[in-house]
């Protein structure tokens, strides 16, 4: 510094001299934090259903009314609503970055940039409005130059009229905003503007608050506020279209398909007990899942093989050549408003699978960053868990599903695949254990509930009488156990005072490797407690370790259960109380035991 030195004893650092540089970065900031081509829908459309509902609030006969013009020859989009309007102080300040009005009110959106990034979008803004006592209109001219740097000159309010109320669509209080001129942006491939009509009603109905989900998650029930919206599509060469209704309800994967093709998961569990074959290209359940803080996720999944997602795009004029619009994947809504966020799948067991699940979830404490195009942190790891044990409940499904093919190719698919499966059964390692007929490794959960029984059988596992096996309802099997005295150590008995013909029914959980998967289990829909026998082929201990579950070695004659190798001592947030104890048989320690004795 020169010798002059600053005072900065109580300086106000808040107070800004806002620069004219610095505010053109803000703008730039606000148009980069935005990624998805149909932002500008997504940001409008939540205003306007949120203006809605508030005016609805306040007058319950109020008119619900949304109307869109999209017009792809002159690169514009005009949104218009029956909401509540704002006043001419609210036009004076929303549209600067961060002025928003909504906060503290509940609604969709409360960062207070929304209007500003439609406006900095455009070269020509336009919006007029009435609360029912004025009308004021305006214009902003060449914001997006002015944004990336192209124009100096400061933007104004231009073309400015301020007259007593007016009536729209016979509403008394309304908006409407004009966002034209809209530059083709630099850093995409992918443009709105060249959007088909079939292609835009689906964006507005999966990626914008038109997709309203209330009918999803209640029975089909209209929701509380029913809107009526209007579409009117301008195609490229300028044809103009008619206002035509566009459903107020969220699109999924199932409603491109014939009825006889979709089961519900209830319909499709019957079938199984009945042993009737599935006959679906799709199955679909509906349900919520409490979070460890008590908070609410409701959750729609659509299953079916991947190919399925394939023929909807294509059958529907839903595909570029860069892909597909209905496609597989883990998407977030929130207050009935989908986002088209998604969620990268965890890693699981049957990972492979993942591609043939749609999954939505809606939660309502969702926030955003400010271009909403992630969920980060802890609502992430939340929402991961829920979106898993969906996946853990219906993956053994797929494999069951009808899989669409030409009757040409169906044998010669069916031959590759067989061919597969013989290959890989050949390079799977050999088990080794003579005792038993079954040959190789397992390589999944299905072949060490296949192992277990085996051994039973071979009367190398004492007591266990198993009464029922389960893919779909919460538990893995049923088990009535009999402890058998002549493999269990004197000093045991003793401590445990056995009676004669004792028996436990207990709940048994297979895994082919006991870890995160079943940790996460744990957390989101399953409770500890509930279980008193694991069975697994391999045991992660590592990942219980992390989880401040101690794991102990066991001898087999020291221990109730017959062949339990390990024990799981559980803190006491898992909800064990003083039974706190997880009996596990690592089946490979188990085999390798039987191996020496024999």
């Amino acid at each position: 510094m020169s010798g002059t030195q600053l005072n900065l004893e109580g300086y106000d650092f808040l107070q800004q001299n806002v620069s004219m540089k610095r505010l053109q970065t803000e703008a730039r900031n606000i148009l980069d934090s935005y990624s998805h081509t149909w932002d500008i829908l997504a940001e409008s459309l939540q205003n306007s259903v949120d203006a809605i509902e508030q005016a609805r609030k306040i007058n319950p006969k109020s008119i619900a009314l949304i109307q869109v013009t999209f017009n792809a020859s002159l690169r514009s989009i005009e949104i218009s609503d029956t909401g509540t309007g704002m006043s001419t102080e609210q036009v004076m300040n929303v549209l600067a970055p961060h002025q928003g009005f909504k906060r503290g009110l509940g609604l969709r959106g409360e960062k207070g940039v929304g209007l500003s990034f439609i406006m900095f979008l455009t070269n020509r803004f336009r919006i007029e409005t009435c609360d029912g006592k004025q009308t004021v209109s305006l214009e902003i001219h060449r914001a997006n130059d002015w944004a990336n740097g192209t124009e100096s000159q400061p933007l104004r309010f231009v073309n400015v009229a301020i007259t007593g109320p007016q009536v729209f669509q016979g509403s008394s209080t309304y908006t409407r905003i004009w966002a034209e001129q809209i530059p083709v942006a630099k850093d995409t491939s992918d443009d709105i503007f060249e959007y088909t009509k079939p292609r835009l009603i689906y964006v507005l109905r999966s990626k914008t608050a038109v997709g309203n989900t209330y009918p999803l998650f209640n029975s089909n029930k209209r929701p509380p506020v029913d809107i009526t919206v209007k579409l009117r599509y301008v195609d490229s060469g300028g044809g103009q279209g008619n206002f035509e209704d566009v459903p107020y309800s969220f699109q999924t994967p199932d409603s491109f398909l014939r009825k006889k093709d979709v089961l519900t998961w209830d319909e499709y569990a019957e079938r199984r007990v009945e042993g009737k074959r599935t006959n679906a290209k799709g199955l679909i359940n509906v349900g919520q899942e409490t979070s460890e803080s008590g908070k609410i996720v409701k959750w729609y999944a659509f299953i079916s093989q991947r190919t399925t997602f394939d023929e909807i795009s294509e059958e529907n004029h839903l595909e570029t050549s860069d892909g597909k619009d209905v496609d597989s994947g883990i998407y977030i809504s929130t207050r009935g408003m989908p986002t088209g966020v998604r969620l990268t799948p965890p890693r699981s067991q049957q990972a492979a699978y993942w591609p043939s699940f749609f999954i939505l979830l809606e939660y309502d404490d969702l926030r955003f960053d400010m271009g909403r195009k992630f969920v980060g942190g802890r609502v992430a790891q939340m929402l991961t868990k829920v979106a898993l044990m969906i996946f853990n409940k219906h993956v053994n499904a797929v494999p069951r599903l009808t899989i669409k093919t030409s009757d040409e190719l169906a044998g010669l698919e069916m031959d590759s695949a067989l061919e597969e499966i013989r290959n890989d059964a050949a390079k799977t390692a050999e088990l080794g254990f003579d005792k038993i007929p079954y040959l190789k490794v397992p390589v999944e959960e299905q072949g060490v509930i296949a192992i277990f029984h085996e051994l039973l059988g071979a009367g190398l596992l004492k007591g266990y009488r198993t009464q029922r096996n389960s893919t779909y309802e919460g538990y893995d099997s049923y088990i009535r156990y009999k402890p058998d005295p002549s493999v269990i150590s004197a000093t045991l008995k003793k401590s445990l005072k056995l009676k004669e013909g004792t028996s436990y029914n207990i709940f048994t959980e297979f895994k082919f490797e006991a870890g995160r998967t079943l940790l996460l289990d744990f957390e989101v829909r399953k409770r500890p407690a509930d279980f008193k026998l694991l069975v697994c082929w391999t045991l992660d201990e590592a990942a219980f370790k992390e989880n401040q579950i101690e794991i102990e070695r066991v001898e087999l004659t020291e221990t109730i259960f017959h062949g339990v190798t390990h024990k799981a001592v559980f803190p006491n947030s898992y909800g064990f109380g003083a039974q706190n104890t997880l009996h596990i048989i690592v089946l490979k320690d188990l085999i390798d035991i039987l191996k020496e004795a024999t």
